[in-house]
């Protein structure tokens, strides 16, 4: 009879052992099931914000963007550079020179209202930011370039000696450049973010 109680005794505790053992493997399974569901969701949830982030970046930012970025190089390709090369060959045309600078300047200041007035909204924190700090370092750029112009013009009507304001707009051709491979790096860095490829 002792035996057979002790018999039981171990029964009832394995069992109860067993069944512990095996409701706290249920509860371990509902917690895994329920992290595997919250990871999910959260995927979810990150994917629907990178499409809405990517939807409202084409529609609204993409080709002002674009448009922007193109008319910062043109207004250098088309009158900053040409009124070098055609001084290069007649040295006599400063009054040339000084209304290209004119239009260079005039030019760069409309574009930096345009990138002023761009406003970064609508996008997740991480996305506006980079968006904002293209739009700061690309203004930066702009009114380097802008600078430059004004430094040449400052020389060409004797308000400054020809040599500080070389050295002037020298300087500011450098710090646009500067500026403005931050606002790429920017721009990139938003781009990859949205999934967006150049084609």
């Amino acid at each position: 009879m002792k035996k057979l109680f002790i018999i039981g005794a171990l029964l009832f505790t394995l069992t109860g052992c067993t069944k512990y053992s095996n409701g706290e493997k249920v509860e371990t399974d509902k917690k895994e099931e329920t992290k595997t569901e919250t990871a999910a969701t959260e995927e979810k949830n990150t994917d629907d914000a990178l499409a809405a982030d990517k939807k409202i970046y084409l529609e609204k930012y993409k080709d002002l963007i674009t448009d922007i970025n193109t008319k910062y190089d043109e207004i250098w390709e088309k009158e900053w550079s040409p009124a070098w090369e055609s001084l290069e060959k007649n040295s006599t045309d400063i009054s040339g020179l000084a209304s290209n600078m004119e239009n260079v300047q005039e030019q760069y200041n409309d574009l930096n209202t345009k990138i002023i007035d761009l406003k970064a909204e609508g996008l997740s924190n991480k996305n506006t930011k980079l968006l904002e700090n293209y739009r700061l370092n690309f203004s930066k750029a702009i009114s380097y370039r802008s600078n430059a112009a004004q430094a040449i013009n400052q020389a060409i009507k004797g308000l400054d000696t020809v040599q500080s304001r070389s050295e002037e707009a020298t300087k500011s051709i450098k710090l646009a450049d500067k500026y403005m491979i931050k606002a790429v790096t920017n721009l990139a860095d938003l781009e990859e973010n949205l999934e967006i490829s150049e084609k």
